[in-house]
């Protein structure tokens, strides 16, 4: 591992592992393998896992059993190799940033003097990685943004975003996964469903995924749109090998 972790209680009846202060994707690797550990060894003692950038929070069933499942994770020193890898994916999105789903498209634009059209071949020739999903349920938290698009957050966030608004936050990018507010600039939507209670996983991205956005126009989203909600539209994606 890169740098062993630190781990520490957290709450009445968690553990926090955390590593280095960082956004590294190879910080994160680590995050994701010793979450697929901790599912794979230790279900019985756990309710949930919720890992982030650079830490993983392990949520456990009983109170008193917080010192000794510590005590557990401090012990491994190296993922061992018996445990089932974890599979991920590159995903392609389908994102149409005509007007009408790009509301910030123009004015992000003009903000780095490109035009709209530059700002999405820039958006869509980058490959992102999605580091953890949070904020929202399923929301993909990406890095991998092209530094000449990253933009600040707006300064008052808007009441209503649809779902599947792509936007760029500081140096990400993201997608609203169900109708929220929100403060990042909205530069697209897709079609797609990405959050749903009754499939499994639940949401359609997951940690160490890899996303790749492709430019559709308002007649191919409309057409895919209804194909999701007659759920017969297939998701683009292949196995990532790293």
């Amino acid at each position: 591992m890169n740098k062993f972790p630190t781990y520490q209680r957290f709450g009445d009846s968690a553990v926090l592992i955390r590593w280095e202060n960082e956004i590294s994707s190879t910080i994160n690797s680590e995050v994701i393998e010793m979450e697929a550990y901790v599912k794979d060894c230790f279900s019985e003692e756990i309710i949930e896992t919720v890992p982030t950038y650079n830490s993983l929070a392990i949520y456990l069933k009983y109170a008193n059993n917080v010192t000794s499942f510590l005590e557990k994770v401090r012990s491994i020193k190296e993922i061992d190799s018996n445990v089932k890898p974890v599979t991920r994916y590159i995903v392609y999105i389908p994102v149409c940033y005509e007007q009408g789903f790009a509301m910030d498209l123009e004015a992000l634009a003009t903000r780095h003097e490109l035009t709209p059209s530059e700002v999405v071949t820039l958006h869509t020739e980058a490959s992102y990685r999605v580091y953890f999903n949070g904020f929202l349920p399923g929301f993909p938290y990406l890095g991998g943004l092209p530094i000449k698009l990253h933009t600040a957050r707006k300064k008052t966030p808007r009441l209503h975003i649809e779902a599947g608004s792509v936007a760029i936050g500081g140096g990400q990018t993201g997608i609203y996964t169900i109708p929220s507010p929100g403060g990042w600039n909205i530069i697209g939507r897709c079609p797609l469903r990405f959050f749903s209670s009754e499939i499994t996983p639940v949401s359609m991205l997951q940690a160490g995924d890899e996303v790749k956005f492709i430019p559709i126009t308002s007649e191919a989203f409309k057409k895919i749109e209804n194909e999701v909600a007659s759920n017969t539209y297939i998701i683009r994606k292949e196995l990532r090998y790293d």
